[in-house]
């Protein structure tokens, strides 16, 4: 297998690997275990080329314990090697933290996906507002994750994908790039992206609860014209409050 890992931000180098994937499910003392590991391929293939900062994932995986009140229990172990080179002041304690690569981070990705699986496979949905059927409310979750997995490329290092420096840009935090459309169902043609990153003084859910506020979407939606916007569907997409999806009208 190949795999791309990324950080949401150009100032943070994709880090690639190959490596071999083995699934076994176990049972050990009346307990079901599904083991998912991970081997690495340069032990086999001495010709294979590392991405740069090199990186060498180290045989990782994790452990799914079937629990009997319907959960699971996952302990994941992320094992890697790497050489050690200048990350942006910015993201510099996020990197080795382990929070952009390591365990915590894949094991936040699993549950939030197994979130939006719960939500998009639901059935008992009292309402769905202006949305004319289930089957509608799903195809409105595929769409918004598609916008959603377009946009984390586009601001992504992705493999190939340069970026240039602004040179006037205060901290060196401004990179462009451009990206030519190939995807279905998108018109042919380049996409020009520009990625800024700063520091705000103010509690991370103090921004993320001002940029998902309706009544307060028009100073930072420049498609309304500085129309109010009004929601007419709401979608809850995980068990946090804030994870859903909204179809907004400019009135």
């Amino acid at each position: 297998m190949y795999a791309e890992l990324h950080m949401l931000s150009p100032l943070v180098p994709t880090r690639e690997a190959c490596f071999l994937r083995y699934c076994q499910q176990q049972n050990v003392e009346d307990e079901t275990y599904w083991a998912i590991v991970d081997f690495p391929l340069d032990g086999f293939h001495n010709s294979l080329q590392t991405s740069f900062p090199l990186y060498k994932r180290r045989p990782s995986g994790c452990l799914i314990l079937d629990m009997p009140n319907g959960y699971s229990r996952v302990k994941w172990v992320e094992h890697a090697e790497i050489e050690e080179k200048p990350i942006h002041q910015i993201f510099s304690h996020f990197v080795h933290s382990g929070m952009a690569f390591g365990a915590n981070r894949w094991l936040a990705v699993l549950e939030r996906q197994c979130e939006r699986v719960a939500s998009l496979m639901a059935t008992n949905i009292p309402d769905i507002g202006v949305i004319p059927s289930p089957e509608a409310r799903k195809n409105l979750m595929r769409l918004s994750q598609r916008m959603i997995r377009t946009f984390c490329v586009n601001i992504s290092s992705c493999s190939g994908q340069v970026w240039t420096a602004v040179p006037d840009s205060s901290d060196d935090t401004v990179r462009i790039t451009t990206r030519k459309v190939s995807e279905a169902g998108q018109p042919n043609g380049l996409i020009l992206c520009a990625v800024s990153t700063t520091w705000l003084p103010y509690p991370h859910h103090h921004v993320f609860d001002l940029l998902r506020d309706e009544r307060r979407r028009a100073q930072l939606e420049v498609l309304s014209n500085g129309n109010a916007l009004h929601e007419v569907a709401h979608i809850a997409n995980g068990s946090h409050p804030g994870n859903c999806i909204s179809l907004l009208r400019i009135n």
